[in-house]
This record gives structure tokens, sequence and C-alpha cells, in this order.
């Protein structure tokens, strides 16, 4: 039980994507200390959501700010947590600009590029990243 802990941690780990953890952990956490936060969507709860409609990634941020976290930030890891090539700021314009501008030889990769560059312009990517991470500050 968290309360029987002597003191609490600087760096809290969890890697589920159920939020009902997180109010739970929290008390494992020290002031000024750091949440890191592994949300992997498989494709079902990406296509229908959960009843509470988490099938945006940025209700996660939104959901740890209602929680008192502060400086949450969003990140996608792609491909996936095991296999990742790169981990991209979603709270960041440039830095998704940068990843979304690389350019690819073969027909997949560009046309891997074109979608990405549709979904972050329609406001749609935040729904189809299955693969992502948020840090914040208690």
């Amino acid at each position: 039980e968290a309360a029987s802990l002597p003191q609490p941690f600087d760096l809290v780990v969890v890697g589920a994507p159920d939020k009902t953890l997180i109010p739970r952990v929290l008390p494992l956490l020290k002031t000024g200390g750091t949440l890191y936060w592994e949300v992997q969507r498989n494709r079902k709860t990406l296509l229908r959501g959960n009843r509470k409609g988490y099938r945006n990634a940025r209700r996660y941020a939104a959901y740890l700010q209602g929680l008192q976290l502060k400086e949450v930030d969003l990140h996608w890891h792609r491909p996936n947590f095991g296999g990742c090539l790169e981990i991209i700021p979603l709270n960041h314009s440039r830095a998704l600009t940068h990843s979304l501008a690389k350019t690819h030889s073969s027909l997949k990769g560009k046309l891997k590029i074109a979608a990405g560059k549709t979904l972050r312009y329609s406001g749609l990517l935040p729904y189809t990243v299955s693969c992502f991470s948020l840090v914040g500050q208690k």
C-alpha cells in the first residue's frame, strides 16, 4: 500500500493504458517528482475509444493536468515502444513538422509521410497514434 512507504519517489513509471491507475500511484510521487506513463493502444481501442472518450491522445494529457500535474508533455513513440525509431513530441509543432518532413526513397515510406502530414494538418493525428508516453511533474 502506498501509505506504508517511508518516502515518496522522484520518478514513478506506469506502463499500462488504464488511467484509473494514475490516482493510485500519485501518492508514491514526491512533490516536484516526475510521472512517466506509457500508453499502448490496440486497433480496437483506437477505432472505438473507450467508455470515457479517450480516443484522442491529448485527452490523456488533459487528464493528467486535471490531476494537478504540471508541464505535461506528450510523445509519440514510432512505430512502438519495443522497436522505437523516433520519439516525437506531439506538443511541439516544429518537432512534429521536422519529423514529417523527412524524405524516403521507397513508395511505402513516401505514402507513410504523406499520410502523417494529412493526419497532422487535419487534426486527426492524436486520434491515430497508438503508442505514446506522457511526462508530468507533481
